[in-house]
C-alpha cells in the first residue's frame, strides 16, 4: 500500500518551487507552483548501465487515478527487474508508430495512384474540365461537356480510361458519320486525342487510344472555304432578303457582319456599352475576340447606320442582341447561323423553324456568316486597301515577323479609311441603284 491518498493528490500545492510527493515503488507526483499547473504521475528508476537515475512521465492527475498510477508503476518495476529501460521503450514505440503512419501513408498514396488509373472516361472529363478546360477555353469547356454528354459518355463514360481501346472510339466515331453528322465526328476525334493526351502525361493511362485515328477515316479532311459573294450576289441578297421573313436584327447581322468583316459570334455578343456611335468605334473585348485581343473596328457611315436601326428595339439590354426567351443574356452565338442556313435549304421545312425555306439562295451556291467576313476581306482589297490594314481591320494574328511590326502599330487611320471606303462600296451596292459598276473581282 503506498502512502499517498486521493485527498493529498487533490490538495497539494507547491510554493516557489517544484514539490515531489512520493508513493513508494518508485512512483511519484510532480506539483508544479501556480494554479492551473499540471499534475504530473513520474516513475522513478535506476539506469541499468550506470548508477544514475531517470524519470519517466507515466500521465497527468486525476485524468491517471492514483490506483492506475500505482498499477502502471508496478508494471514498469515488473520491465525493470526483465532489462527493459522504459524510456528507450517507448522511443521505440514512437519510433515504430511514425514507420507504420509513414507505412500507412505510402499505401495511400500507392492506392490513390491506383484509383486515378483507373479514372471512368466520365470521371477523366470531369479532372480535365477542372484542371485545363476551365482556364484554357473561353467558354470553361461546356460545349465540350455538351457533346461529350451526348456522343461520348452514352458510349464509354463508364469505361475506366486506360482500358479505353482504338476499336471503341472507333465505333463511336462511325455512328456519329451513321447519322450524317461528319464534321461533328471530326471535332470529337480531336477532342478526344486532347483528353487522352492529357490524361497519358498525367500517368492515368499508357496510351492514347485516339493515336492511328485520322480525320480521313470518319468524317473526312475539312476543305477550307473560300467562298465569296460577288458584288451582284450583295445585290440579290438585298433583293431576296424581304421575302426570307427574316427578323429586322438578324437582318442587321448580316449587314453588320459585311460592313465591319467581325465574326459572327462577336456580333451574337455585342454590348451597346463597347458601341460609341458618337466617335464611330465598336471596341471588341478580349474575352470575345478570337485571338483574346481587344480589337477596335472603326465604324462607317453604312455600319454605324445598322446600330442605329437597332438602338431602338434593343437599347433597353445591354446586349446590341439580346436573347428573346433568356433574360440578360446574348443572343445564342449559332442562332444567326441557324436561321441563314436554314433559308437555304431544299425540300420540306424543318420542325418549328423557318418555313421560307431556300429564299436566302445565291446564284453563287450556299454562304454562312463567316462567308461575310470573308467576303468584306476580299472587297476591301478590290477598294485599295493593303493586305496588312485588311489583316489589322480583321484582328488576325500574324505569323510572319515583318507583319508583326505593322500589327503592333494600330494603323488607325488607315483602317478608319478602310472601312470607309468598305462602307461606301456597301452603301452604294445597296442603294438599289441599277448603274453601279462591279469591280474587276480579284482571282
Amino acid at each position: 500500500m503506498g502512502t499517498l491518498n486521493d485527498v493529498t493528490c487533490k490538495t497539494a500545492k507547491a510554493v516557489g518551487k517544484d514539490l515531489f510527493l512520493g508513493d513508494g515503488g518508485g512512483l511519484y507526483l510532480r506539483v508544479r507552483p501556480g494554479e492551473n499547473t499540471k499534475k504530473v504521475w513520474l516513475y522513478r528508476f535506476k539506469r541499468l548501465t550506470d548508477s544514475g537515475s531517470r524519470w519517466f512521465e507515466i500521465g497527468t492527475y486525476p485524468e491517471l487515478s492514483l490506483l492506475r498510477a500505482r498499477l502502471k508503476a508496478v508494471e514498469l518495476a515488473v520491465k525493470r527487474r526483465a532489462g527493459i529501460d522504459p524510456i528507450d521503450e517507448a522511443k521505440a514505440a514512437d519510433m515504430a508508430a511514425a514507420e507504420a503512419e509513414a507505412a500507412a501513408e505510402a499505401a495511400k498514396t500507392v492506392a490513390s495512384a491506383r484509383a486515378a488509373a483507373r479514372l471512368t472516361v466520365g470521371a477523366l472529363l470531369d479532372r480535365w474540365q477542372a484542371d485545363y478546360l476551365s482556364h484554357k477555353r473561353k467558354d470553361g469547356g461546356t460545349e465540350i461537356r455538351r457533346s461529350f454528354a451526348k456522343d461520348v459518355l452514352p458510349a464509354i463514360g463508364a469505361v475506366p480510361a486506360e482500358d479505353v481501346r482504338r476499336g471503341m472510339v472507333a465505333n463511336l466515331l462511325d455512328g456519329v458519320v451513321r447519322r450524317g453528322s461528319p464534321v461533328i465526328a471530326n471535332y470529337l476525334l480531336a477532342d478526344m486525342r486532347q483528353m487522352f493526351e492529357f490524361a497519358k502525361a498525367r500517368q492515368i493511362i499508357e496510351a492514347n487510344p485516339c493515336d492511328g485515328l485520322s480525320k480521313a477515316q470518319f468524317g473526312g479532311v475539312k476543305v477550307e472555304r473560300d467562298r465569296v459573294l460577288s458584288e451582284g450576289e450583295i445585290k440579290e441578297l438585298l433583293a431576296k432578303i424581304p421575302g426570307a421573313k427574316l427578323q429586322k436584327r438578324t437582318e442587321a447581322a448580316i449587314w453588320l457582319m459585311l460592313g465591319t468583316g467581325c465574326r459572327v459570334g462577336e456580333i451574337s455578343q455585342a454590348r451597346w456599352s463597347a458601341v460609341d456611335l458618337v466617335g464611330r468605334i465598336w471596341t471588341i473585348p478580349p474575352e470575345v475576340a478570337k485571338n483574346t485581343k481587344e480589337h477596335k473596328i472603326y465604324l462607317s457611315s453604312f455600319a454605324a447606320k445598322w446600330f442605329e436601326v437597332l438602338k431602338p428595339t434593343t437599347s433597353a439590354s445591354e446586349w446590341v442582341f439580346p436573347a428573346q426567351n433568356k433574360l440578360g443574356e446574348h443572343l445564342c452565338v449559332k442562332s444567326i447561323a441557324k436561321q441563314i442556313g436554314d433559308r437555304q435549304r431544299e425540300g420540306t421545312p424543318m420542325q418549328n423553324r423557318s418555313q421560307a425555306v431556300a429564299s436566302l439562295k445565291l446564284s453563287g451556291g450556299d454562304w454562312t456568316p463567316h462567308d461575310l467576313r470573308r467576303t468584306a476581306a476580299t472587297l476591301a482589297g478590290e477598294l485599295g486597301t493593303p493586305p496588312y490594314v485588311i489583316e489589322r481591320m480583321l484582328n488576325h494574328q500574324q505569323r510572319n515577323p515583318l507583319e508583326r511590326i505593322y500589327q503592333r502599330q494600330s494603323l488607325e487611320s488607315e483602317q478608319r479609311e478602310g472601312w470607309r471606303l468598305l462602307g461606301e462600296r456597301l452603301a452604294l451596292l445597296t442603294s438599289g441603284a441599277s448603274n453601279v459598276v462591279t469591280l474587276k473581282q480579284t482571282a
